[in-house]
């Protein structure tokens, strides 16, 4: 129980960006996700674009 609490504190510490492009889910057999860690990222409004390195599609913080 301890080791998930571990595993949500950290989960909660990053940010995830994900590929839109069912395309690309198809051929890379799944979702290219980013993560970031909020130490990293000053704020979350002014942060530079991010693409997939696949197919260039525009990252977004949701999943679909």
């Amino acid at each position: 129980m301890n080791n998930n609490k571990k595993k949500e504190d950290r989960a909660a510490m990053e940010i995830s960006y994900y590929c839109q492009n069912r395309q690309c889910q198809i051929i890379q057999k799944k979702s290219y996700v980013l993560k970031l860690k909020l130490d990293d990222v000053m704020d979350e409004k002014n942060i530079a674009q991010m693409y997939c390195p696949h197919c260039k599609t525009e990252l977004k913080t949701e999943k679909s």
